[in-house]
């Protein structure tokens, strides 16, 4: 019950502070504001736009100062936190103050005293996700600035005994600031990265290698070489990274041919690039490989040794040909002695297959393997024309009708989504009619709509909005008509502004109504979406700021330039001040053109 509340909770706030704007990713990279009917000369543009900006960085210095209003300290860091992102361009003197002051309200909640070790550990994890976000958003921008806030709050692990908890440390930030300071200035992470190195190996330095040699091969193949003498100077045994930093160094520098397939999505997210080869010289190659066979080969070697040893069999065959017969025996033998229940690994289930086989083998996994698959075998239908074949197969051969009506409303959804992004007006029309859910069918009217908007067709576009709304009632504890209900928010944020103001302001009283509910059940019930009677802005059951502007930006973005006034008073119009304050970022970070680079679709 307790989980349903929760859930109910994290859709009204969803909607609350995001009932400006669309559900579609499709939308953010394919949507312009639609042409003022009154033409204006470049200079008039500019004006508006520069006038604009203003008013919104005005509302960010607002948002900074009502910060102090907030009673939770992990609030008061988040607000200012996204302040001081979205002000750097503008202000960084300004940006950086902020900074200075979410770094001091993180050390309130480090300072907070707890009763039990269980307590404690829960605690410093929650500081150290946090600050580690905060050092990171800086360290983007000014790494130096970033070490200088790392000094400023470090942390110190609590001392539990008898605890199998693993806590990353003060090293590992270290070295997540010197990745992110590659881009920038290579040689200034090498050094960040050997005062680490000089502290012990971790997993984040190989991480800060390829990165390295990415960006400079000469200084990539000389940090590889320090990083593999301290690798032989570790007990491979017992050093928890030991091997897996050696199996990656090793696989690293293969040669050419065979890692020519091989490529990664670079640090910044621009897209697929081929890795460069690690230059690592064979004698320091053929020492690893020995230190790893050794290991690997040792009566007393774990499971883990043996299996991460498994990853470099082309090198043991290199190096020691006369040996690899020894690993591939304990490895045979390793395997043998494992449960059938631990070899089975959805995750390694061939995708190439056709969808209909993928969701043959879905129904042997649990829930989680069993959706991830389900997923896989929808997407892969839609890229490659094959849906209508997966939707009959669905129909006809599913015999569980819950599982049945799950699958197709997905399949539904990601053919509106994909057939937005490819601009596609007649494949909305004809899958129309295939949609079961009438939410899910003025989905896809409001898409419908805003391509018609798009090619002039500004009649036809509010024929079917009018349609489509006749067919979703507000409902804020369903997210298919959330969904919906956004979406057509945002069709006529961008045909018709007048309507979408008046449904927002209706929604949010709605939403009002409903948060004031759930809060005065969490006055009994402790349900975990608030603390001292304020709501968490950043938790579990509440999407990422960065998610929301990525999926829900646009629209506020074309409220907000049709009437700036009227949109930033929707915002206020929320009774608790910091779902106000949320909302108010929502429209600032929207407004100043932040964007994070991809998002996940999942199942529900």
């Amino acid at each position: 019950m307790l989980l349903i509340k929760a859930r109910s909770f994290s859709l009204t706030c969803l909607l609350a502070c995001s009932v400006l704007f669309s559900p579609t990713l499709a939308l953010e990279s394919r949507l312009t504001l639609q042409t003022p009917k009154k033409e204006t000369s470049p200079e008039e543009e500019q004006k508006r736009r520069q006038e604009l900006e203003r008013k919104t960085l005005t509302l960010l210095d607002e948002i900074a100062s009502s910060a102090s209003g907030l009673k939770l300290p992990e609030n008061k860091t988040f607000v200012l936190m996204s302040a001081g992102r979205l002000m750097w361009a503008h202000d960084e003197k300004r940006a950086r103050n902020f900074f200075w002051e979410a770094i001091n309200a993180l050390n309130l909640m480090k300072a907070a005293k707890t009763s039990s070790p269980e307590q404690a550990k829960t605690a410093y994890f929650e500081v150290f996700s946090r600050r580690r976000e905060i050092l990171q958003v800086v360290a983007e921008r000014d790494p130096q600035f970033a070490l200088e806030l790392l000094q400023a709050s470090r942390q110190i692990a609590p001392e539990l005994a008898n605890s199998d908890w693993v806590f990353v440390s003060e090293r590992d930030l270290e070295q997540q600031i010197a990745s992110v300071s590659v881009e920038r200035d290579p040689k200034r992470a090498l050094q960040l990265g050997r005062e680490s190195l000089a502290k012990g190996l971790s997993l984040e330095l190989v991480n800060l290698l390829f990165q390295i040699n990415q960006k400079d091969t000469e200084l990539g193949t000389k940090f590889a070489g320090e990083i593999a003498a301290k690798i032989q100077s570790a007990d491979i045994a017992t050093d928890r990274y030991a091997p897996f930093i050696a199996t990656q160094l090793l696989t690293a520098s293969r040669p050419v041919e065979a890692n020519s397939d091989r490529a990664v999505l670079t640090s910044n997210n621009r897209g697929p690039e081929l890795q460069k080869r690690l230059t690592l010289p064979t004698e320091e190659r053929r020492l690893l490989v020995e230190l790893l066979l050794n290991g690997a080969l040792s009566v007393s070697a774990s499971q883990m040794l043996v299996t991460v040893a498994s990853g470099v069999i082309p090198e043991v065959e290199e190096f020691f040909p006369g040996r690899a017969f020894l690993l591939k025996r304990k490895m045979a033998e390793q395997q043998g002695r494992l449960d059938q229940g631990q070899l089975g690994n959805y995750n390694s289930v061939s995708l190439n297959r056709p969808p209909e086989e993928i969701l043959k083998t879905a129904v042997k996994g649990n829930d989680e393997e069993r959706r991830w698959l389900e997923r896989e075998a929808v997407l892969q239908a839609i890229v490659s024309n094959k849906a209508e074949s997966l939707r009959e197969f669905v129909t006809n051969q599913m015999e569980d009708d819950s599982q049945r009506k799950r699958l197709l409303d997905f399949m539904d959804g990601q053919e509106i989504e994909f057939a937005a992004i490819q601009n596609d007006p007649d494949a909305l029309r004809k899958l129309l009619p295939k949609i079961r859910l009438k939410e899910q069918r003025a989905r896809a009217m409001s898409e419908l709509a805003i391509l018609l908007e798009t090619k002039g067709d500004h009649d036809g576009a509010l024929t079917l909005l009018d349609e489509a709304q006749s067919m979703i009632k507000l409902d804020l504890q369903s997210e298919t008509k959330s969904n919906a209900m956004l979406s057509l928010l945002l069709a006529y944020a961008l045909i018709e502004p007048a309507r979408a103001f008046a449904m927002v302001e209706k929604a949010i009283d709605r939403a009002n109504d409903d948060i004031s509910k759930v809060l005065l059940l969490d006055k009994f019930v402790e349900t975990g979406v608030a603390k001292k009677g304020e709501v968490i802005l950043q938790q579990a059951q509440l999407l990422p700021m960065d998610y929301l502007v990525l999926k829900y930006g646009k629209g506020v973005a074309a409220l907000a330039r049709a009437d700036f006034g009227r949109t930033k008073a929707a915002a206020d119009r929320f009774e608790r001040y910091e779902l106000r304050l949320f909302a108010r970022l929502l429209i600032a970070q929207a407004l100043l053109g932040e964007r994070p680079n991809a998002i996940i679709v999942e199942l529900n």
